[in-house]
């Protein structure tokens, strides 16, 4: 699948698809931001990481994108996803034709030397136009709802996914876990 690559004009930074090489990478930056409250210690270890690349990587209309801020260097954030499957998309709450219209965002993170200077909205950014480019409608995530990140998704957009009863929807695992959304057009309309 060819990711169309983002550069900044003024210097070197660069989004795009990320290779086999920076695994280690992915893996480092994802232990770093998962392995403190309020999130989940026990998925933080390094083959995890790279498990849960190598599976995502398995599905239709996978999306794997890396940060890096010139030509040589290290990636200082990553993001990745796929188009939601069936059971997934039942769990989100979503039935029908929804299922295929939806981007879900597995894990986004940034490398906290490299936080608070807009590299995870640029991820996000990239991310939804890639979604888009597959045909995708919506962009979902679930995010603790203790975690900073939480306003962060709120302020690009994303919204709680709620029952009809205006309960909201919780990750079956993770039960501080809750799962936003995001229409693509509405936010490409911004």
């Amino acid at each position: 699948m060819a990711i169309s690559v983002q550069k900044d004009s003024e210097t070197k930074e660069r989004i795009e698809q990320f290779t086999d090489r920076d695994l280690l990478s992915i893996a480092r930056i994802y232990s770093q931001a998962f392995s403190n409250s309020p999130y989940n210690d026990d998925v933080t270890a390094p083959n995890h990481a790279i498990a849960m690349v190598r599976q995502a990587q398995s599905h239709p209309d996978y999306i794997g994108l890396a940060y890096r801020d010139d030509e040589n260097a290290d990636i200082s954030g990553f993001i990745w996803g796929s188009r939601v499957p069936r059971h997934k998309a039942l769990l989100l709450g979503m039935e029908g034709p929804m299922e295929a219209s939806v981007s879900y965002v597995s894990a986004i993170a940034v490398d906290i030397r490299y936080r608070s200077l807009g590299i995870g909205r640029r991820l996000i950014r990239e991310y939804i136009w890639e979604a888009r480019n597959l045909h995708a409608e919506h962009v979902a995530l679930s995010v603790n709802e203790l975690a900073q990140a939480n306003e962060f998704y709120r302020k690009l957009g994303f919204r709680p996914i709620k029952r009809a009863n205006g309960e909201l929807i919780r990750h079956p695992e993770r039960k501080r876990n809750i799962h936003l959304i995001l229409d693509i057009y509405k936010f490409l309309e911004i």
